[in-house]
């Protein structure tokens, strides 16, 4: 179950605190690369640091999940960067 997600995205938003953060350490865990996604940037910061601490691909992104514009940019930018551009 560890390599469940490996090479995967996973983007959480609010994934700042609560269960947004729990969910970002969970997949995780689980081998998924996690997009921190939240407008608490310090907090998604601090969750993406803390996953990359432990050894685990974290990555915080500004997203504002009410303007549909932020996801769509967000979600391009990811669709279309190669991994090293990402990471």
């Amino acid at each position: 179950m560890a390599d469940q997600f490996k090479g995967k995205v996973g983007i959480v938003t609010g994934g700042a605190s609560g269960i947004g953060h729990a969910l970002c350490e969970a997949l995780s865990r689980r081998g998924a690369c996690v997009i921190v996604a939240d407008i608490n940037t310090e907090g998604a910061q601090r969750v993406a640091s803390a996953i990359t601490t432990a050894g685990g691909r974290g990555r915080m992104a500004y997203l504002d999940v009410a303007k549909n514009i932020d996801v769509r940019k967000l979600l391009d930018d990811i669709a279309s960067s190669p991994w090293g551009a990402i990471w």
